[in-house]
């Protein structure tokens, strides 16, 4: 039995990790993960606009492909940009501060950012790497397939 679709009490902003968790419950995304508590109170981050209508949900224009920087992202980037992506979260680990520290432990060594490609999305990143996914984030529509 499908369930009820959860509708914002009044006043309620709209923030893009919620219109993501909306989106994917619509689409019949499971939604058992839930972000650290530092991360819950981290600012919010830019999501990937939302699909055109006549675009299948994934299909990259020609000399794009997805980016894969978390399970389920389907933003379409350059293959450079994907194997960078991959590079950066095999790092990730490694770019962490040992013990945690001030966001709990996902708090990234001296130099490196969350990279933020989505709302749950804590890999430890040079700040560039984090601009390039906010960039890719804000052109993935116009890097669809039937885009206009």
């Amino acid at each position: 039995m499908r369930q009820p679709t959860p509708v914002p009490a009044a006043g309620r902003a709209r923030t893009p990790a919620a219109l993501l968790l909306t989106a994917g419950l619509l689409c019949g995304a499971a939604a058992a993960v839930s972000p650290p508590a530092a991360a819950a109170a981290a600012p919010a981050v830019s999501a990937p606009p939302a699909l055109p209508a006549a675009a299948a949900p994934g299909d990259c224009r020609q000399g794009y492909v997805h980016r894969g920087a978390y399970p389920g992202d389907r933003v379409c980037v350059t293959p450079g940009t994907r194997d960078r992506t991959a590079a950066e979260n095999a790092a990730g680990p490694s770019r962490r501060e040992p013990g945690g520290g001030a966001y709990g432990p996902d708090t990234c060594r001296p130099g490196f950012v969350w990279r933020e490609a989505g709302p749950l999305d804590l890999v430890c990143v040079p700040p560039a790497s984090r601009d390039r996914a906010r960039r890719d984030n804000a052109a993935a529509i116009t890097r669809l397939e039937g885009y206009r």
